[in-house]
Formats: C-alpha cells, structure tokens, sequence
C-alpha cells in the first residue's frame, strides 16, 4: 500500500513516513520517490510492471488524490 500523508498528521508519525514507505515498498517489490511541497506532492513508482500498475490503481481509488499522470513505460 502506498505511504498517504493524510494519515500522518503527528510530528511522531510524519517523521516516521519514510521507514513506513521503505517497508511498505519493498514488501510491494517498488520503489520510488516522494516530493512534498505544502499540500501537493508528485510519488514516483518504479519496479516491475505488475507492482507499478497495482499501485497506481491504488493511488487512483483513493479520493484524496487527484492524479495528473499515468503509468507510463520504458
């Protein structure tokens, strides 16, 4: 599952945010990147097709999130 801020909302949990994300993503075989700036952030995924895929369908369920992009292949 994807790391969420929206979950975080203690400084004890934000700080937390990335062993949570380093766990989770290995668990999902991903990687990536997570930039924050105030209330917009742009998540990167990376790793084999099926796990990216899976996790952008995550991402786009949740109604929270807005995406403004695709998956797209190399």
């Amino acid at each position: 599952m994807p790391c969420r801020l929206r979950k975080h909302k203690t400084p004890y949990a934000r700080a937390n945010l990335p062993k949570r994300c380093r766990k989770a993503n290995s668990d999902a075989d991903r990687t990536g990147l997570l930039e924050v700036g105030g209330r917009r952030f742009l998540e990167v995924v990376e790793g084999p097709e099926p796990a990216v895929i899976a996790t952008y369908e995550l991402i786009r369920r949740d109604p929270w999130i807005v995406p403004c992009g695709g998956v797209a292949g190399c």
